[in-house]
């Protein structure tokens, strides 16, 4: 969500600028290896990364996004200043979980903000471990407030 100013953008641009290296630009003047004081390590993973980029990747990354500063737009326009503010402000709030990091919570007041309160996602039904392996409740609470 952070575009320069009001868009009226539906869909996401299909390519978005990677910074990528390329591996002739990092070679020494005079030498013609690479230059690991002037460029640091070589990472073949950041000279392929520019390969292997699909191009409607950024699309599906970037699409609620560009949905809701669509809407944010769209409510500024009709309605003025106030109106998307107040929906931000309901969405920083509603974000904020005070629950337990290790266990997973649904939260259902963010998801009627976003419009997907009628909408059934794999997330919603299928257990995910995208926060690890934190089975640990006091160490999920030391990292959450960084203790």
């Amino acid at each position: 969500m952070t575009t320069p100013g009001p868009s009226m953008a539906i869909v996401p641009p299909t390519h978005a600028p990677h910074p990528t290296t390329d591996a002739k630009s990092t070679l020494h003047p005079e030498l013609g290896v690479h230059d690991a004081m002037r460029h640091g390590l070589r990472s073949l993973h950041s000279e392929t990364a520019a390969a292997s980029y699909h191009p409607i990747q950024h699309r599906l990354e970037q699409w609620d996004d560009t949905q809701r500063q669509w809407k944010l737009t769209m409510q500024r326009n009709m309605f003025g200043m106030g109106a998307p503010m107040r929906t931000m402000m309901e969405r920083h709030f509603v974000a904020q979980s005070p629950h337990m990091p290790a266990r997973r919570v649904a939260n259902l007041h963010l998801d009627v903000l976003d419009g997907r309160d009628e909408t059934l996602d794999p997330s919603d039904f299928l257990p995910s471990d995208t926060t690890g392996d934190m089975r640990d409740l006091h160490t999920a609470m030391e990292r959450k407030w960084g203790v």
